[in-house]
């Protein structure tokens, strides 16, 4: 349920990077542009020079690999802005999993909440006040025998 929730709150840049560290990144964080080529034929199931657009995001792709056909995240993510029908299944996953759970207009809303909160943990974080001090720790009460809180020690009656 956890992961079904997270992912349904992820946006189209997440899902992009969900969809690079599924293609399986090596040490140095690089992908071989062949694993990327795999990856959208199985995400779009049908034979991609079909689809112009995920056609030019390969080549887009192929083109600016290094010289051992690799590429980093920030080229993936380069691929995912000008080329946004090449990752598109996995928006349409994530919308159909919302629809059916629970409905989109809820996720939507959650997503508004989660922006809110980002920007005033940012906003709290530029002006220093981010994270907030931690309260100080209580006793337990309960062992000290204040059971009520006001700092004086009564016996618990037994019924």
């Amino acid at each position: 349920v956890n992961i079904l929730a997270t992912f349904c709150m992820f946006g189209p840049a997440e899902v992009a990077k969900m969809c690079y560290k599924i293609i399986g990144p090596d040490n140095n964080g690089k992908v071989p542009t062949t694993a990327v080529d795999s990856f959208l034929v199985q995400m779009h199931g049908v034979d991609i020079t079909d689809i112009p657009t995920v056609r030019n995001a390969l080549s887009f792709v192929q083109m600016r690999a290094d010289e051992l056909g690799y590429i980093d995240a920030s080229l993936f993510m380069d691929m995912n802005r000008k080329y946004p029908s090449a990752l598109f299944p996995g928006i349409q996953l994530r919308d159909q999993l919302r629809e059916r759970f629970f409905g989109k207009a809820w996720w939507e809303k959650r997503q508004m909440l989660r922006q809110r909160a980002n920007a005033e943990i940012e906003k709290r974080k530029l002006a220093g006040t981010w994270p907030p001090p931690e309260p100080a720790e209580a006793g337990n009460d309960e062992a000290d025998g204040d059971l009520d809180g006001d700092g004086q020690r009564r016996r618990r009656r037994r019924r």
